[in-house]
């Protein structure tokens, strides 16, 4: 029975470096060789961004909260928008087509006057034909025609509107999913980011016990592993917060910096 307590208090111990490999207990410098290497991606970004004009660049940390910022991001999105560019053309043109119907009915009178011959020659017979003669020619649709087009021109007013209304409220929703898929690729990478730091201290504290001789080398490979295997996701994870940043950025026309 001793024994078998000895063997058993003996395999437990064995088992504890296993366990304890998962728990971050190596110097803050191990730690911060990770953070390092986010500031350093961090300042690169910036020493890029430093030489384009401001004038292109939506920098999210200058709004106090999430609704100002889903507001420009609608307001920026609604002004890139070529859409709704073609929308207000569409709206302009129809508006010059009903201030055109209003004064058609003018090219359709015709004016006419004329001048008796005799008149222009001074002729004693002039006294018995009228001296001139002026005439004017109104269609007799002229009205009807009118209202015709008027009615029309507002018609193409209202259509366009209506369509620039739809068009309005699809830019504002798709500009509100974008932002929130924007920002969950962003979540998802800090959590895989603090993963991956877990795992790098994990892998260290590994390296460790192994040069100690506290555990075997196939442990420590695990360990390594596990860690290889994080840094892969997080490989993933960064191209699809990319993916996400480049449509938003598409879809307001300015590029974005976040800091935070």
């Amino acid at each position: 029975m001793k024994k078998k307590l000895i063997v058993l208090l003996i395999n437990t111990i064995a088992f504890l470096p296993l366990f304890a490999q998962r728990v971050p207990q190596v110097p803050d410098s191990v730690r911060r060789k990770y953070k390092v290497m986010q500031l350093e991606e961090r300042d690169a970004a910036n020493a890029a961004l430093a030489g384009k004009p401001r004038a292109g660049i939506i920098d999210f940390s200058k709004y106090e909260n999430d609704s100002l910022l889903r507001l420009k991001l609608i307001q920026l999105a609604l002004a890139h928008s070529a859409e709704i560019k073609v929308s207000d053309a569409n709206i302009d043109m129809s508006s010059a087509q009903l201030k055109y119907a209003k004064s058609s009915w003018l090219n359709s009178i015709n004016a006419g006057a004329n001048v008796n011959e005799f008149v222009i020659n001074n002729s004693p017979s002039a006294s018995f034909f009228p001296k001139y003669n002026v005439g004017i020619a109104v269609p007799l649709d002229i009205f009807s025609r009118m209202k015709k087009d008027k009615a029309v021109a507002r018609g193409n007013i209202e259509a366009n509107a209506q369509m620039k209304e739809n068009k309005v409220f699809m830019i504002r929703e798709e500009v509100q999913i974008r932002y929130e898929n924007y920002k969950e690729m962003k979540e998802v990478l800090m959590l895989q980011q603090e993963s991956l730091e877990y795992d790098l201290t994990a892998n260290e504290a590994a390296k460790k016990a192994y040069s100690d001789g506290e555990i075997k080398l196939e442990d420590m490979n695990k360990a390594y592993q596990v860690y290889l295997a994080e840094k892969a996701k997080l490989v993933s994870k960064r191209r699809n917060f990319n993916a996400a940043k480049i449509s938003l950025e598409e879809y307001i026309g300015l590029k974005i910096l976040d800091q935070q």
